[in-house]
C-alpha cells in the first residue's frame, strides 16, 4: 500500500512540475508545445529544449498546422516597438532536423510542395485538436 501511495505521489509531483514549467500548454510535435497565455487569446510556440527567449519561442501565433515532420507557424507583427525575434511571417520547423527557418512570405510557402498538405488552423482551433 505504501508503494502505491509513493508512486501516486510521484506522479502528482511530476504533473505539477510539468504544469509549472510549461504553464497551460499542449504537446504538438517533437520538443514543441503550444502555450496558451493567461488571457486565453494569445498562443505561442515553445521549444522545450531551448531557453524561453530564443527566436523559435517568440511571437504570437496567428495560424498553425503540423504533420509528423513539420510545424508550420504564422506569427504576427509585434505590437511593441521591439521587433519580434526571427520576425513575423511563416516559420517552418523541421522536427526531424531540429531546425527553424527564417520567416517566409505567403508566396514562399506556396513554393514548398513538402508543406502543401499541411492544414493550418487558428490557434483556438489547433488548441482544441491537440
Amino acid at each position: 500500500m505504501r508503494t502505491i501511495f509513493l508512486v501516486f505521489l510521484s506522479m502528482v509531483t511530476l504533473a505539477s512540475c510539468e504544469r509549472f514549467l510549461f504553464g497551460n500548454s499542449r504537446a504538438i510535435g517533437g520538443d514543441y508545445r503550444l502555450v496558451q497565455w493567461t488571457d486565453h487569446k494569445t498562443y505561442k510556440l515553445q521549444d522545450t529544449a531551448q531557453p524561453e527567449n530564443v527566436s523559435a519561442n517568440s511571437g504570437a501565433i496567428v495560424r498553425i498546422g503540423w504533420d509528423p515532420h513539420h510545424i508550420l507557424v504564422r506569427r504576427e507583427e509585434s505590437a511593441r516597438s521591439i521587433p519580434v525575434p526571427n520576425g513575423a511571417g511563416w516559420v517552418v520547423i523541421d522536427i526531424d532536423q531540429k531546425s527553424v527557418s527564417e520567416p517566409l512570405t505567403d508566396a514562399e510557402i506556396q513554393k514548398r510542395p513538402d508543406l502543401a498538405h499541411i492544414v493550418t488552423y487558428s490557434p483556438d482551433s489547433a488548441w482544441s485538436k491537440l
